[in-house]
């Protein structure tokens, strides 16, 4: 036979203890439900059940405890406070699990003096409990009271014996308030209790090279090694000591040594190797050990694609482009997922000035990445370099199916114009010139492309100039452009000003072959043929393989 909480509720002021039996029953079965659905996760029905129960014995803590952990699981932090509270407040006697729960959740509210409280009061009442100081230190760090922190960190220790957690922890603040001593002391009472544990002698070297005891730290790292000769950690850590106490040969045996263990985290060698970078420009022996590391690295771990990435940029650095290029793409054979590495690759090319490579390597990058509208950029320039007219057509088109910004349909425009100038198909080319500078009025390179491209037709000159003219007001510092302008005043016999404007553009770019054979032309043009000659011999200097340059000079 069920009672109705009507009749429960005449026992509002009693505790379990005083109320009725029926009552009791009637309280112990919302209890027992609201219990049930928490542990189904049915929380809303449970905070009902819990309710109800509360409505028959309002004091009864336990119950409050309950529904200050289901809002805690609910994230309602305002409530879960506030039934934490009436948990401890109703409750005559000490709960651990009460105090526990109200300043977990005053932690996690920011409430972190009261938290500290709670923590510290646990620890009054129970001083055994191993697992609330470090929690209590936490807080007291929370709200910048260190003293308190390191009491109750010590405190730990007296009672319960060294931990590595709660030394490292006591170290750091000992540190940061300005007690070096003490805080080497902690880790050497740690390291002094296990003699023989490698992890702690590490901590010992790590503490005595921060207290500056170098002959200390050294000696320990040693002691490390006869227990364990294949210590990555302790060779780093001898190759520091060394380096800082100026012995740069011992320094890099041991971090030599160091980068050969294969246990060592790879990313913590990249960040030593990454100081090499600037030291390596700064004499042969730098360079060299640099070399070396990255050698080791590419030894210990062959299956990552970083190793290879790294001696990559080291041979970049040391501007040693061919073997650069061999080594990245062994790394894109292992990892060819990072389209910036396919990028980085697509420089050297250029820096090699190797079009078949640029080609085949911006050919496989497509087969990758065949939504990157640049890469259809570079394939087809790479294409029309290498005459493949036709193909680089096709790239094109394939590439202003997926570019839509004005920049890259630019760019394809005008290498559609170049292969269909190549193809003497005038008509496309000066199509796809207008389609270049339609599809960005404002850009300089498009108006400047097809003003040479004009002058090299010898036609429409006056249009030639009005587009070059427009590309100089957008980027007056171009030597490129004013170079343009230079030759279309020379193919309108403007001889004197033809000068000026290609004399312009060597200011900006004076070991340009293309702008020297220009002058050469200028000088030509007029008579000037031994002039022209001098002009022509400067610019094969500088690119020997400029087969019209040996054309000129053979005349």
């Amino acid at each position: 036979m069920f009672y109705s909480c009507k009749t429960a509720k005449t026992s509002k002021s009693k505790t379990i203890d005083e109320i009725s039996y029926n009552a009791l029953k009637l309280f112990n079965q919302s209890y027992y439900e609201g219990a049930k659905q928490k542990s189904l996760g049915n929380y809303e029905k449970a905070l009902v059940e819990f309710k109800n129960a509360l409505d028959i014995v309002p004091t009864h803590h336990e119950t409050m405890y309950q529904i200050a952990n289901i809002y805690l699981k609910q994230s309602k932090m305002e409530e879960a406070v506030y039934w934490a509270e009436k948990a401890v407040n109703t409750n005559k006697k000490y709960n651990f699990w009460y105090y526990e729960q109200l300043a977990k959740i005053y932690n996690l509210t920011n409430k972190f003096e009261k938290s500290s409280e709670m923590y510290a009061k646990i620890i009054e009442i129970e001083p055994t409990r191993k697992e609330i100081y470090e929690k209590a230190a936490d807080q007291f760090l929370n709200i910048n009271n260190k003293p308190e922190a390191i009491k109750y960190l010590k405190k730990y220790i007296e009672l319960f014996g060294l931990e590595e957690s709660v030394c490292r922890k006591l170290e750091t603040l000992y540190r940061n308030t300005n007690q070096p001593d003490e805080a080497y002391k902690i880790i050497k009472q740690l390291s002094d209790a296990y003699p023989t544990d490698t992890k702690f002698l590490a901590l010992l070297a790590e503490a005595q090279v921060k207290n500056k005891y170098y002959n200390e730290a050294r000696f320990t790292y040693y002691r490390i090694l006869k227990i364990d000769e294949n210590n990555g950690y302790a060779c780093f850590g001898l190759a520091d000591v060394f380096n800082k106490t100026g012995n740069l040969d011992s320094s890099f045996y041991f971090l030599s040594k160091g980068f050969e263990n294969n246990k060592i985290n790879i990313q913590h060698k990249i960040k030593v190797i990454s100081t090499y970078y600037f030291m390596m420009t700064r004499d042969e022996k730098s360079k060299n050990q640099a070399l070396d590391l990255a050698q080791k690295l590419i030894k210990a771990h062959p299956r990552e694609a970083v190793s290879y990435q790294v001696y990559s940029d080291m041979l970049i650095t040391a501007e040693n482009y061919l073997e650069a290029r061999n080594y990245l793409l062994k790394s894109l054979e292992i990892d060819g997922s990072d389209y910036r590495y396919w990028q980085k690759l697509f420089s050297i090319d250029i820096k090699l000035k190797n079009d078949t490579f640029l080609y085949e390597d911006s050919k496989k990058a497509l087969e990758l990445f065949t939504t990157q509208p640049a890469l259809y950029i570079t394939n087809s320039l790479a294409a029309y370099h290498l005459k493949k007219y036709d193909e680089a057509i096709e790239i094109c088109k394939q590439g202003l199916d997926i570019a839509f910004k004005p920049d890259e349909k630019m760019q394809l425009y005008i290498t559609l114009a170049d292969c269909w100038f190549a193809k003497d198909d005038f008509e496309k080319t000066d199509f796809y010139f207008e389609k270049a500078i339609e599809s960005n009025e404002r850009n300089a390179l498009a108006m400047n492309n097809y003003a040479y491209n004009l002058f090299k037709r010898n036609t429409k000159l006056d249009k030639a100039e009005e587009l070059v003219l427009k590309a100089l007001q957008a980027e007056p510092e171009s030597g490129s452009y004013a170079d343009t302008y230079g030759c279309i005043l020379m193919a309108k016999n403007k001889f004197d000003e033809a000068e000026k404007w290609i004399k312009k553009a060597l200011e900006s770019e004076p070991n340009d072959d293309e702008i020297l054979e220009h002058l050469g032309d200028l000088y030509s043009k007029q008579g000037m043929d031994e002039k022209a000659n001098e002009i022509y011999k400067k610019a094969l200097k500088i690119n020997p393989e400029n087969n019209s340059l040996k054309n000129k000079l053979k005349k």
